[in-house]
């Protein structure tokens, strides 16, 4: 999604290629990564270091589960 506040990733893709980081970064990087439900947290993680450690957003009940520092 994006939004004049920053871009947000809503349940990014598990496959982390340069393709993506590439496109990411052409539309404006993002602020944040949205994680609806906590299957893919060592993907979204990932993805969040490889973004410069942007936060990624987790529902409270999920985040007892959640691998990685979240918001």
């Amino acid at each position: 999604m994006r939004t004049d506040a920053g871009n947000l990733l809503w349940d990014p893709p598990n496959a982390l290629d340069r393709p993506l980081l590439d496109k990411i970064a052409e539309l404006g990087g993002a602020a944040a990564i949205v994680a609806s439900h906590r299957h893919m947290d060592g993907s979204q993680m990932s993805l969040s270091h490889r973004l410069g450690n942007v936060p990624v957003l987790v529902h409270s009940a999920d985040r007892h589960g959640f691998s990685g520092k979240t918001r």
